[in-house]
């Protein structure tokens, strides 16, 4: 009965995909042009509805934001785009420049290496605003007491949305532990903010564990992209379960009455961004490999079916000098609306399947002189991934 009931959850989210008319860049592009006018709530339905085939560079999002009529249309279009953030960006932005050669993909990413080993560590302490948008669809389905929900909305923006201080301080990154305890509240009430992946060590640890899975297991040059200062080389990576030390965190499923975070180690795969001519890295993308790790091999039932992580960095000026910083975060999970615990194993409800995508940015970087009162991150409560 449950396996009949799982696939009927999976054929109502595939028929609410399909809902969504896909569309390209330029195609998009062309559609905001002929949109000016659109009353708010209106565009905002319109973008609702469609399904980039590719992904948009921060540049262009930013200048689609800008001719937006208001808030509503915004928050549709940033959850198109960042719906489409792990895909390819459209040919145009793809070079034709060939591959390099074994040894200059060796240098490149040696340069690389040197970055994370070398540069990160001696970034000065500062700290940044920290900004988080929810985004969650709604799919036709049932709900947990079994009762069925006709009903289906596509990624739209929900309560929860935070702004915290996180500081980068003697190489560590901390977040002010006056936002977090502000931030802590029953879970009933604050369940939204807390929904989703755990985001962890952006600031550089994650680029390193990165590079060194791959270094281990499958990493292969990809192509050249056009970046926003020159052709920029990407790689692409895999990594197996038995390499890897990608933990997925995400919360939540219950036992009884109490939530609990789900916590793996998953094989992953995904790329990486470099300037070849100094090794930074300027994007990265993380894709958990939940096919890859059966249920079988974990003896339970998985809450979540889908942990995509992307970040981009880009240079900001701290104290009169500009560094690479953590611009802006994307992630994505796919996950049973609710999973409950008995005898050791997770089981499947008779839920819908559950897409939630959390935007965050990072903004007002400055130099951290005073002395504040910190929270390790690793201890910070769960936020997203």
């Amino acid at each position: 009965m449950r396996k009949f009931l799982l696939l009927l959850l999976l054929a109502a989210s595939v028929l609410t995909a399909q809902a969504a008319e896909k569309v390209s860049v330029e195609q998009l592009d062309q559609a905001l042009a002929a949109a000016k006018g659109t009353q708010d709530s209106d565009l905002a339905k319109q973008l609702a509805g469609l399904e980039l085939t590719e992904r948009v560079s921060s540049a262009r999002l930013s200048q689609w934001e800008a001719g937006l009529p208001g808030s509503q249309s915004r928050q549709a279009l940033v959850a198109v785009a960042d719906a489409a953030a792990f895909k390819q960006p459209p040919s145009a932005e793809i070079l034709s420049t060939p591959a390099p050669d074994l040894d200059a993909q060796r240098r490149i990413m040696s340069l690389a290496a040197d970055y994370v080993g070398k540069t990160i560590p001696k970034l000065p302490n500062f700290f940044a605003t920290r900004d988080t948008v929810r985004y969650q669809d709604r799919p036709a389905g049932f709900d947990a007491d079994g009762i069925y929900e006709a009903g289906a909305e596509p990624l739209h923006a929900v309560l929860g949305n935070s702004s915290v201080t996180v500081l980068y301080r003697n190489g560590q990154e901390v977040v002010d532990a006056g936002d977090e305890t502000k931030a802590r509240k029953p879970y009933r009430k604050q369940n939204q903010m807390d929904r989703g992946l755990s985001a962890w060590g952006i600031f550089g640890p994650i680029l390193g564990t990165v590079l060194v899975d791959a270094a281990q297991s499958d990493l292969s040059w990809s192509r050249w992209e056009q970046g926003a200062a020159g052709p920029a080389a990407v790689f692409r990576y895999a990594v197996p379960k038995e390499k890897s030390n990608y933990e997925v965190k995400w919360c939540c499923f219950q036992t009884g009455k109490e939530p609990q975070l789900f916590q793996h180690i998953f094989g992953y795969h995904g790329e990486m961004t470099i300037d070849p001519s100094t090794g930074t890295i300027l994007r990265l993308t993380l894709m958990a490999d939940f096919n890859k790790s059966p249920m079988m091999d974990l003896g339970l039932e998985l809450p979540i079916w889908e942990a995509d992580i992307m970040v981009e960095y880009a240079p900001v000026e701290i104290g009169g000098k500009t560094y690479i910083c953590p611009a802006k975060s994307v992630s994505v999970s796919n996950a049973l609306t609710v999973a409950y615990k008995q005898g050791g194993a997770l089981v499947a409800p008779v839920g819908s399947l559950k897409k939630m995508l959390n935007d965050v940015t990072f903004k007002d970087y400055h130099l951290f002189r005073a002395e504040a009162r910190v929270l390790a991150a690793d201890s910070a409560e769960p936020e997203n991934r």
